[in-house]
């Protein structure tokens, strides 16, 4: 169950973080410098922040899903488990 909170977590996360990044931001600042050759130290250290950002407002909604559904999934399964067991014990008496 914890794993499915923890991707609830991560989903919520993840899509407040991608509404307030600015990708075309991202594009100007980093990859036309990077193409151009052009490279600062504040402009490197802020490419990093924007890029792992990026990374994580598109790849986090998923992974987020992804993780509730197992961690649900195997509680679930858990739960269902425990009943059967139960009703065998009580079956076997």
């Amino acid at each position: 169950m914890a794993v499915g909170l923890v991707g609830i977590l991560i989903y919520f996360y993840s899509t407040t973080i991608s509404e307030r990044i600015d990708i075309f931001h991202y594009r100007q600042l980093c990859v036309v410098a990077r193409n151009h050759g052009i490279e600062q130290a504040k402009m490197s250290s802020q490419c990093t922040l924007l890029s792992s950002t990026i990374l994580v407002a598109t790849i986090g909604p998923d992974v987020g899903i992804a993780a509730s559904i197992l961690g649900f999934y195997i509680a679930s399964m858990v739960e269902i488990n425990l009943l059967v067991e139960r009703k065998t014990i009580r079956i076997s008496k």
